[in-house]
């Protein structure tokens, strides 16, 4: 099922983003589990050389930025300014555009706890909630 999924976002290679890919076992990492695993900056990715293996096509996401942006408030006790201060020095001049985006897929990350089979995301979860909060009130 994560391998079709994937394929409809256009990942070609799924297992980076896995605790594990055994049959009825599979999970998706959770921010925790990231950590800088897979993290890559825009400008990194666009000085790959061309014919070698660059990072991960998850890599430089919003979505993948975002988890890190949940990790950070996770691990530090709930601290939803380390979040804003990374989202907003990753994406520079562009956060204040995709700000909108970013809260909505925040609120969608802070209902994943809430599904059967997925408690590993509630403190995760709750942290999201938290850091829209914060973007959503950010004024400056």
């Amino acid at each position: 099922m994560y391998q079709e999924l994937a394929r409809g976002f256009g990942l070609k290679d799924i297992k980076p983003l896995l605790v594990s890919d055994k049959a009825n076992g599979a999970r998706v990492r959770t921010p925790k589990d990231f950590g800088t695993v897979t993290l890559e900056s825009a400008d990194a990715q666009r000085a790959t050389i061309k014919g070698k293996t660059g990072p991960h096509e998850f890599a430089a996401t919003d979505v993948r930025h975002l988890l890190f942006a949940v990790r950070e408030v996770s691990e530090n006790s709930s601290d939803t300014e380390l979040g804003r201060t990374y989202l907003k020095d990753y994406l520079g001049s562009l956060y204040w555009s995709r700000r909108s985006k970013l809260i909505g897929i925040l609120e969608w990350i802070s209902c994943l706890s809430a599904f059967n089979g997925m408690e590993q995301w509630e403190n995760d979860s709750t942290s999201a909630r938290l850091l829209a909060g914060r973007l959503r009130n950010d004024t400056a």
